[in-house]
């Protein structure tokens, strides 16, 4: 009996062998979990012995040339001072008139002026 169980099991490994797939799948997320998680899915889904997965990611070609933004140049800042004279300020003192009374009626010769 044991001869025969030990047959069938060589038997059935050796047909599983003979019959095994091979599957190939493309991917175009190259990050490590991203590639497992597609090997683990296509392993599963097409039952296969191989499975390889590859990275097909290619960079995007520039179709447009960028052109910088056109330079604005400012005009400088001039300041202009303006100076206007200062206002004279004239103070004024009243005058005051003074009237002399002379009493005396005398000419130059006879007073001694």
């Amino acid at each position: 009996m044991k001869k025969i169980v030990l047959l069938s099991v060589l038997f059935g490994l050796i047909t599983n062998s003979a019959f095994a797939t091979y599957y190939r799948t493309t991917t175009s997320n190259c990050g490590d979990a991203a590639m497992m998680a597609k090997l683990n899915r296509a392993t599963a889904d097409h039952r296969a012995v191989i499975t390889e997965v590859t990275c097909d990611y290619t960079v995007p070609q520039v179709t447009h040339v960028i052109t910088p933004a056109p330079v604005v140049v400012k005009k400088p800042i001039i300041h202009h001072y303006v100076v206007k004279p200062r206002p004279v300020i004239v103070e004024y003192v009243p005058i005051t008139v003074v009237s002399v009374s002379n009493t005396e009626s005398c000419d130059c010769f006879d007073c001694g002026c």
